[in-house]
Order: structure tokens, then sequence, then C-alpha cells
């Protein structure tokens, strides 16, 4: 039945039960893109998935996803930066204040 046969109320109630139109794509959650393999890698070789492992070893919480437009691999990270993710780093060591110890004779 096409709706150009429906009376006025009934497109109304059929638009309505349509559900509510999106004019912007669902919004997905951020991701940071590590780094990008070309997908013709050599038969035994994964190196996108072992740098993901590297990446989940060290803290990052690392996947790869095929990305089709490019034809390619991403390691990426779901959410903000990759370096906002447990990976810790050691404070630079802060100099003495105060007068050098080992002033040059002049």
């Amino acid at each position: 039945m096409s709706t150009s046969t429906l009376s006025l109320a009934d497109r109304r109630a059929h638009v309505e039960a349509q559900g509510p139109v999106r004019t912007a794509p669902a919004s997905k959650p951020g991701r940071t893109v590590l780094k990008s393999f070309p997908a013709g890698a050599p038969r035994g070789q994964w190196p996108a998935e072992s740098f993901a492992a590297e990446q989940r070893r060290e803290g990052v919480p690392a996947r790869v996803v095929m990305d089709l437009a490019s034809d390619s691999y991403l390691v990426i990270v779901e959410g903000p930066a990759a370096d906002d993710h447990s990976k810790t780093k050691e404070p630079l060591p802060q100099r003495p204040r105060g007068p050098h110890p080992y002033r040059s004779a002049s």
C-alpha cells in the first residue's frame, strides 16, 4: 500500500510509528589511531597484531581494526589520546637547587 492512498491522519500515524528521524550519524566514542599498516603484508606476518600486542604489554588497550577505505589495518585505542591510558611515565629527575657542588677554579 502506498502512502499516497492513506488519509492525512493515517500518514501522520505512519510517520510517528517509524520513530524519530536522525539527521546526524550516531556519535561513536573517540578513537586514537596509533599506527597504520598496509593490508598486503607477506604471508605469515601480522605486523599490526604484533604492534598491538606490544602496546598491550605496555598497558595501552590497543586493538586492530580494518579500514576498508584505505585498505589498511589500524591499531587504535578507544577513548581519549593514547597518552591518557594506564601507560605510566617515570617523572624526570629534578636538578638539585643551590650552588654547584664542584665549582670550577676561575
